[in-house]
């Protein structure tokens, strides 16, 4: 019976659903020529059809939901070379899914295909209106000690929900929708990881600061609210370090810093909560990623304020 008659079969039988839905994520996983064969045959419908008739039950379903994402985390890694999009309804369908599961089993395939597709701009409108960032938040935080394993693989998925976030807010109307006039529930989960212990999340917290600090009227709401305060505390933690993730974090919070001194007005509080004094001893580093954004953030918070030009002018090991 050829493949499209089994799953049109599969679709009233549950038992068949899951052999089918495992037979075919074994093959997909291992066959990329018959991956682009069953994409031409319009298999991203029949697994739309599958997820829209199990996921109403998740529980009693979650092994044949898993095999079905699994197989379409992989399905989309296929997608740019078939120039094909993203539909809208299949998109809110695994968001459904993901809001609505319990279980790790779940949670990963989804974030596989999110990460996957999050750079599209009308994916990144979509994971940002139906909450998915806030989600995100709330299952980093809550599942933060598989993070403290040596486990690579609770790692890497950590890490990849982390990205979406900041990518989702390199988006404008993403950025603004989740601000919120300072008020949006993602700016300030943001906020609170800037008090983690954990190197990843504080490096995400800075990022997503920083992308939510590319509009003026932001940047002067997060200096007067004590951000800017908060993030050369960090540069005073972090500024003589040289292991992989505190560069990481140096090089977000100089980005995030630079984006706050933009607006005039936020120049003069920045240099008298401290900037200059943090950031002076990371001129000595050996890391050019580290020192560019430094010398981008010393030039950019003293420009037009002539007093603090002289004062920077004279630190004799500046011109060393």
């Amino acid at each position: 019976m050829p493949y499209f008659s089994l799953f049109d079969v599969c679709i009233l039988n549950i038992s068949r659903s899951v052999h089918i839905s495992e037979l075919l994520v074994n093959i997909v996983a291992t066959n990329d020529s018959l991956v682009k064969i069953l994409l031409k045959k319009e298999i991203l419908d029949i697994i739309e059809q599958l997820l829209t008739k199990y996921s109403k039950s998740i529980e009693d379903n979650k092994h044949l939901l898993m095999c079905l994402l699994s197989a379409m985390s992989i399905f989309v890694e296929y997608f740019d070379e078939h120039d094909m999009a993203f539909k809208k309804s299949l998109c809110l369908l695994i968001i459904d899914v993901f809001k609505r599961a319990k279980c790790m089993e779940l949670w990963v395939p989804c974030l596989e295909i999110f990460h996957n597709q999050v750079e599209k701009d009308d994916i990144k409108l979509l994971l940002a209106r139906n909450g998915v960032c806030e989600l995100i938040y709330e299952l980093v935080d809550d599942h933060i000690h598989l993070m403290e394993t040596d486990n690579e693989d609770h790692k890497l998925i950590f890490q990849c929900a982390c990205d979406i976030i900041v990518i989702i807010l390199t988006e404008d109307e993403c950025m603004y929708f989740l601000y919120d006039n300072g008020k949006g529930k993602m700016y300030e989960n943001m906020v609170s990881w800037l008090n983690t212990s954990d190197d990843k999340l504080l490096s995400t917290a800075v990022l997503a600061l920083g992308n939510f600090a590319r509009k003026d009227l932001h940047c002067i709401q997060m200096v007067q609210s004590g951000i800017s305060k908060k993030l050369i505390e960090l540069v005073k933690k972090y500024n003589q370090s040289t292991k992989d993730e505190d560069v990481k974090i140096q090089h977000a919070l100089l980005s995030t810093l630079k984006n706050l001194v933009i607006p005039a007005q936020n120049k003069s509080q920045v240099l008298q909560e401290g900037l200059i004094d943090a950031i002076y001893p990371m001129i000595k580093m050996n890391q050019y990623l580290v020192i560019f954004k430094l010398l981008g953030t010393f030039r950019m918070v003293i420009d037009g304020q002539g007093n603090w030009y002289q004062q920077t002018l004279e630190k004799q090991y500046l011109l060393s």
